[in-house]
């Protein structure tokens, strides 16, 4: 009887050890982690904000950098099936159904078209089931003119597509509009408010921004708001976390 009772104090006693080891060990991991989610969460906010502003100089440097890091690695299953593009003046939209590489992704999306000087090129890849229309994304060819471009932009998104596929980043680069470099815009009459994100880990220098958004415009007495979701990449680079601003995420 006083063995037992000796082995269930002995027994008691590892586990407490074993209890305060990994209460330990688990101390230790919680500052890391919280100054991570810090750190991105105030990322998000300043992106947002400089991004819908379009206070590119500000945005800048929240952007990530490398050429491997432009677009990340390719996220659809195969090839898309491609739309007609729509084309508005200097802008151009070519929407794709596909199933995504990434669950999180929607099925359906666009790859967004800029014409620059003359020439057509890829500013961004996006993911939605609906776009908000404070984005203004072309919904049609409107004239004569711009149907006549729709060759010129389906071959820039087929060519740009093939290049992410293979994993060739210095073509993609070369098809990349550079829109972070464009001028600022006089914006500040639009504001961020009731910002949420939620982080998800994808590897260990990978992870996705969710965000729900209030976007409020005022001007003088009138203001008008309207509430968005919407996401993307971040990239651990030079030992920070930056912004793929070139594959976003809208209302999923």
């Amino acid at each position: 009887m006083v063995q037992e009772e000796e082995r269930f104090q002995d027994m008691s006693l590892t586990r407490l050890v074993t209890a305060l080891i990994m209460a330990g060990l688990l101390a230790a991991a919680l500052p890391a982690f919280a100054d991570d989610s810090a750190e991105q969460r105030k990322l998000v906010e300043k992106y947002l904000s400089a991004y819908v502003r379009k206070e590119h100089s500000a945005l800048r440097p929240q952007l990530t950098t490398k050429t491997e890091h432009l677009f990340g690695p390719y996220l659809l299953e195969g090839f898309p099936t491609l739309q007609q593009p729509k084309v508005d003046d200097n802008q151009a939209l070519v929407e794709f159904k596909v199933v995504s590489k990434d669950k999180a992704l929607p099925s359906r999306g666009g790859v967004l078209c800029y014409r620059d000087n003359g020439v057509w090129k890829v500013r961004q890849v996006l993911f939605y089931d609906q776009v908000p229309r404070i984005f203004n994304l072309p919904s049609r060819s409107v004239t004569a003119q711009d149907r006549a471009q729709e060759g010129k932009v389906g071959d820039l998104v087929r060519n740009f597509l093939k290049a992410w596929q293979r994993n060739d980043e210095q073509a993609q680069a070369a098809l990349w509009y550079r829109w972070p470099h464009r001028p600022d815009k006089d914006m500040k009459g639009l504001s961020v408010n009731d910002l949420a994100v939620t982080v998800l880990p994808r590897s260990d220098s990978t992870a996705f921004a969710r965000y729900r958004v209030k976007l409020t415009y005022r001007w003088g007495p009138l203001a008008y708001s309207m509430n968005i979701r919407g996401g993307f990449y971040l990239v651990e680079e030079g030992g920070a976390w930056k912004v793929n601003g070139n594959v976003m995420v809208f209302d999923f």
